[in-house]
């Protein structure tokens, strides 16, 4: 009996360590994914959303302060979706054309194309190309007749990755770390230089940047602190400067019963800028 119970525990330690280990890789690949995905589409954030949904209709209010008075904006988007991945987003504005980003996906759910076109002509499009883990290999945009490509390299033990944008010739480098639960990720530019920037990112075990730091040729500038709701979406950011608070901007939501958000209010500090945004969504 004193045998069996120790293989037991035996077995459920070896469990353990496997689904731990499985675990942390995880949360590496989701960071990692994560970071490239902002960098690579930095006018697009692919929309986690809960149920199925066929359309979004969001209005953006924006009042900005602005010496003795207060400049507002209003922005309109509609999101439509096909077979529960969103397709196209139409966007207008008092200030800006009407554009119309569409959204294509290849065979794994991946997207392959970011298309960007106003009422006269696509002036922007972005193709990406994954490798058999999933992982970006090239990024390729055109803006109107100029051209632009981005490779990326990853290290065997999956903690480096060498970004090369063309034709610029610039080189990148993100590093994943990890002590206990804490994972910290480093965005640099090769080789690096009084000017060069340097972002450093601690995340927490829900994988959300919890600090955020910028330097400037091995100076800090700034140190953001985030903070998150239950549903994982930021609710405080406190920028500081050395030791002194620069700004502090909250947001708040209102969710739906799926948890998705359908208001949410951006509060900036800094910018003396408030946004609303409003959502219907219509679910099928």
């Amino acid at each position: 009996m004193r045998r069996l119970l120790w293989l037991m525990l035996l077995l459920a330690a070896c469990t353990s360590s496997t689904r731990s280990e499985k675990e942390e890789k995880d949360r590496i690949g989701t960071i990692t994914s994560r970071i490239l995905s902002e960098m690579n589409m930095f006018a697009f954030r692919p929309l986690q959303l809960e149920g199925d949904i066929r359309q979004i209709s969001e209005i953006t209010s924006i009042a900005t302060a602005v010496d003795n008075h207060t400049r507002r904006d209003t922005i309109r988007r509609e999101y439509i979706f096909r077979e529960g991945m969103l397709h196209q987003v139409a966007t207008a504005s008092r200030r800006m054309q009407a554009d119309t980003l569409t959204i294509r996906y290849d065979a794994t759910g991946r997207i392959s194309a970011l298309i960007h076109s106003d009422n006269a002509q696509t002036y922007s499009t972005e193709t990406y190309r994954y490798d058999t883990a999933g992982r970006y290999v090239e990024k390729a945009d055109r803006i109107y007749s100029e051209a632009s490509k981005s490779t990326y390299r990853y290290s065997q033990a999956r903690d480096t990755i060498w970004i090369a944008r063309y034709p610029e010739g610039k080189q990148y480098r993100l590093l994943v770390q990890q002590r206990g639960d804490t994972i910290t990720t480093v965005q640099d530019e090769l080789p690096q230089t009084a000017e060069s920037i340097k972002i450093i990112e601690q995340y927490d075990l829900s994988n959300q940047p919890v600090i955020t730091a910028l330097y400037l040729g091995g100076v800090q500038q700034y140190k953001t602190l985030k903070q998150y709701d239950k549903y994982g979406n930021m609710i405080v950011a406190t920028r500081y400067a050395g030791d002194q608070v620069r700004s502090r901007d909250t947001t708040s939501y209102v969710y739906d019963k799926k948890g998705n958000w359908t208001s949410k209010t951006v509060k900036e500090q800094y910018k003396r800028q408030t946004t609303v945004i409003t959502r219907k969504i219509v679910y099928r």
